[in-house]
């Protein structure tokens, strides 16, 4: 039964996020808000990646070029969200910029979807493929 309540915590935590930054990003210069939001984040992730384990940073850093395009990504995806909470309504930006709750750090536009071989197949599609197997 904790489930839905961590995802009604999150859900309202989220909505107080998108409300506080709207009225930040209104209030104060874009970049300013931008920095200090992605280095508090930083300083965060950085300080448990060190606590945890040295082998975390060794894997991270492992492969520089992928982890540096996938935070240039991160990042402009977080500024399109911010620039959009400027000049929309918290709600109306957050649902255009994160579709689903468990999709938080991913933008509308990076959603996929499933493709017709990610389907599940029904149970007669598969009788008759095992069928023609054993024909064979």
């Amino acid at each position: 039964m904790s489930g839905p309540a961590f995802v009604l915590a999150f859900v309202v935590l989220s909505a107080f996020r998108d409300v506080f930054f709207a009225d930040a990003l209104r209030s104060a210069p874009f970049f300013a808000v931008a920095l200090i939001a992605f280095a508090t984040c930083t300083a965060a992730f950085l300080l448990v990646a060190l606590c945890e384990r040295e082998r975390t940073l060794r894997v991270v850093f492992a492969d520089w070029r992928a982890f540096l395009l996938m935070n240039l990504f991160t990042a402009c995806a977080w500024l399109q969200y911010f620039q959009s909470l400027r000049f929309l309504e918290p709600a109306v930006a957050s649902v255009i910029a994160m579709p689903e709750p468990t999709a938080n750090a991913q933008p509308a536009s990076a959603t996929v979807p499933p493709s017709p071989a990610d389907r599940p197949v029904s149970a007669t599609a598969t009788r008759a493929t095992r069928q023609s197997a054993i024909a064979a």
